[in-house]
C-alpha cells in the first residue's frame, strides 16, 4: 500500500462506500413494505417452513409476512332485528287525526257512553277504515299523548297488608285448596249494590277534567245483586236483584229463603251424589242469633227480676 501511495484511511472510506452502495441496490429491488395495524377483521396465518428457518437464523419477524387482511373474505355483520319487530314504520299522527280521536271520545260523551280504548279503536275503524292506529296500545299510548288521562274517581282505601287480613286469607286459601283436591263442587257467593245511573271508578277524561258522566238528577234507585260463580262464570238461573234502600237491602230471612232456593235448583243440576259447596263471606245478615245467644233487653230483665 506504500508503494502505489493508498493509505489504510482511505481504504477504508472505500469499503464503507461499496457496502452502502450494495445496501441501496438491495432496497431497490426489494421494497419493503410498510407495516400496517392489526384490525379485529385481519386473521393471523402460520408461518412457512422457510419463514421460521430464516426466523430461527436471523432472530428477525416482519408483521407484514405474518398478517394477511381478510376484509374482502368475512361478511359484513348486520344488526339483528328485534324479536317481534314487525319492520314497520314508525306511527306519526298529523293534527287532523288527533283532531279525530279528540271528537270520537266527545261523542261518546255526549251519547252517555262510558269510552274505553277497544270501543274508540272500533269507533274510529267502522268511521275511517284507512286510520293509521291499528292496535289498541298504539292507540292508548297516543290517547295519552294527546292530553286524556285514565284516572281513578274513588279513593276508598282497603288495608290489605295488615296482619290480620294477611293470616285469614292464608287460611281462606288454604280451605279452598282442600275442596278443590277433593273434587267438590264449589260456588263463591257474594252481594253487591248498585245505582241505576252508577258511574264506574276508571274513567278517560282530557287534560280540563272533563269526561266523568255525571248525573243531576241523582244517582237513581238504589239495586241490591246476589248471586254465585264458579270457574265458567255467573250461575244466571240464581241471580236475583231487587230494588232496596240504604238501610233495609238484605236481611237474614230474606237470604235464607234465596239459599233456600238455590240449594234446591243446584242439586237439580247436578243430582244427589256430587258434593256441593258453596263460599260465603261473613256479612251481619248470614248469621242469625239463637234465643240463647240474643242480649236481654231491659224489660226482660225487670221480668226475671
Amino acid at each position: 500500500m506504500t508503494m502505489l501511495g493508498i493509505s489504510k484511511g482511505a481504504i477504508y472510506n472505500l469499503k464503507k462506500e461499496l457496502h452502502e452502495l450494495e445496501n441501496s441496490h438491495e432496497k431497490e429491488e426489494n421494497p419493503e413494505e410498510p407495516p400496517r395495524r392489526r384490525t379485529r377483521s385481519e386473521t393471523t396465518l402460520p408461518p412457512r417452513p422457510s419463514a421460521q428457518k430464516r426466523a430461527h437464523s436471523r432472530k428477525s419477524y416482519a408483521s407484514s409476512s405474518t398478517t394477511a387482511s381478510a376484509t374482502s373474505l368475512i361478511p359484513t355483520p348486520v344488526s339483528p332485528l328485534k324479536k317481534g319487530h314487525s319492520e314497520r314504520s314508525k306511527i306519526i299522527l298529523s293534527e287532523y287525526a288527533k283532531d279525530t280521536i279528540r271528537l270520537t271520545v266527545h261523542l261518546m260523551l255526549c251519547q252517555k257512553e262510558y269510552p274505553t280504548v277497544r270501543k274508540f279503536l272500533d269507533r274510529l275503524l267502522s268511521l275511517y277504515e284507512d286510520f293509521p292506529v291499528r292496535s289498541t296500545m298504539t292507540l292508548w299510548r297516543w290517547m295519552k299523548r294527546i292530553g286524556f288521562k285514565y284516572r281513578s274517581v274513588n279513593k276508598i282505601k282497603t288495608p290489605l297488608d295488615s296482619t290480620f287480613y294477611m293470616a285469614a286469607r292464608s287460611k281462606y286459601f288454604r280451605e279452598i285448596q282442600e275442596i278443590r283436591d277433593n273434587n267438590v263442587i264449589h260456588y263463591f257467593h257474594d252481594e253487591s249494590w248498585t245505582y241505576q245511573k252508577e258511574e264506574k271508578r276508571f274513567v278517560w277524561t282530557d287534560d280540563e277534567g272533563a269526561g266523568r258522566l255525571r248525573s243531576i238528577l241523582g244517582k237513581g234507585s238504589r239495586l241490591a245483586i246476589n248471586a254465585i260463580l264458579n270457574d265458567k262464570g255467573f250461575h244466571k238461573p240464581c241471580i236475583e236483584i231487587f230494588k232496596c234502600d240504604k238501610y233495609h237491602s238484605m236481611d237474614f230471612q230474606h237470604f235464607l229463603d234465596w239459599l233456600s232456593l238455590t240449594c234446591a235448583e243446584l242439586r237439580v243440576i247436578h243430582g244427589k251424589k256430587p258434593r256441593i259447596c258453596l263460599i260465603l263471606d261473613n256479612a251481619r245478615w248470614h248469621f242469625k242469633e239463637s234465643e240463647e245467644t240474643k242480649v236481654p233487653k231491659r224489660g226482660s230483665r225487670q221480668l226475671i227480676l
